[in-house]
């Protein structure tokens, strides 16, 4: 009976301190195969910094396949797409997530993941940049978020959905955009707590292109210093086609 009490405490613990494993693809275009084998269907092509879940298996023996005039030998691993389709990928073709955190020698912060979660979406990592976009649909309106790591660390919100307002509305504009955060909030991570901005927009008369302060919602002027802190702005929304597109940026300062 100890015995396995002690084997059960080992389990829990195991799953409560195991953390999620990513992988990256570093070639142009990669193949992931519906079984462990080179020669297994192709379900669909990943791109180049993609990123991928390990599912946690991988083949058991390795393969050979030639690139050029060399042969490389790897074992295939079992991934989930962001789109959640689950396949195989050849292990020559990725890069783990802790041996691509050893390579950054000169990132302060973690490598960035993802923003939403809950949604059905297109997700991009960006090794060289060191940024992770995610593109989705939450309704009639479209979304993307560029969350961008290391030293600089930053979240850019873009919103397009239909619309008949003008730039001259800009209270309108600001409820519009008020509207569309609190729809995304219900999905968004909490690096930066939209709830709060939900408040400024709603209480302040917020101007576009004008940097505030993030918890206070204190408009910053330009002579102040370089490095407030924690900020947000609304860039000057761009209007066409009965169509608006509002950028806005939340921004942590330099870490």
């Amino acid at each position: 009976m100890i015995k396995q009490c002690i084997i059960l405490i080992f389990i829990i613990s195991t799953n409560l301190y195991s953390e999620k494993t990513y992988f990256y693809v570093n070639a142009k275009s990669v193949r992931l195969r519906e079984s462990p084998s080179l020669d297994s269907k192709i379900l669909t092509i990943l791109k180049e910094n993609e990123t991928v879940d390990f599912v946690g298996e991988k083949s058991e023996s390795e393969s050979t396949t030639r690139i050029g005039k060399i042969e490389k030998k790897d074992y295939f691993y079992l991934v989930k797409t962001s789109s959640d389709l689950v396949g195989w990928v050849f292990g020559y073709y990725i890069t783990d997530s802790k041996t691509f955190e050893k390579d950054i020698t000169f990132c302060s912060r973690s490598i960035p993941t993802e923003t939403v979660i809950g949604l059905e979406k297109k997700a991009n990592f960006n090794r060289k940049e060191l940024t992770y976009n995610e593109e989705f649909k939450i309704k009639d309106t479209n979304f993307s978020i560029r969350n961008g790591g290391c030293d600089y660390f930053t979240h850019i919100i873009k919103i397009e959905t239909n619309s008949n307002l003008k730039f001259s509305d800009q209270k309108k504009i600001i409820n519009l955009l008020t509207e569309k955060l609190i729809n995304l909030s219900k999905f968004y991570q909490n690096d930066f707590d939209l709830k709060i901005v939900i408040k400024h927009l709603q209480k302040r008369k917020i101007q576009f292109d004008t940097n505030y302060e993030f918890l206070s919602g204190k408009q910053i002027a330009n002579a102040e210093e370089e490095n407030p802190g924690p900020t947000f702005h609304v860039k000057k929304p761009k209007l066409s086609h009965q169509k608006i597109n509002i950028e806005i940026i939340l921004a942590s300062g330099l870490l």
